[in-house]
C-alpha cells in the first residue's frame, strides 16, 4: 500500500512540474508542493521497504 501512495506522489510531482512548466495549467499554484510530494513519496517508499 505504501508503495502505491509513493508512486501517487511521484507522479502527482512530475504532473504538477511538467504542467506548470509548459506554461498548461499550475496544480497547486505554489513552487514547492513538487518538493513536498516528493518527500512524501520517498517516506512512503522507505515505509514500504520497512514492511518488506
Amino acid at each position: 500500500m505504501f508503495r502505491v501512495l509513493a508512486y501517487i506522489c511521484y507522479a502527482f510531482a512530475a504532473a504538477d512540474v511538467i504542467l506548470a512548466n509548459t506554461g498548461t495549467y499550475d496544480i497547486t499554484g505554489v513552487v514547492w508542493s513538487p518538493l513536498v510530494a516528493v518527500a512524501l513519496g520517498y517516506i512512503f517508499m522507505k515505509l514500504h521497504h520497512r514492511q518488506s
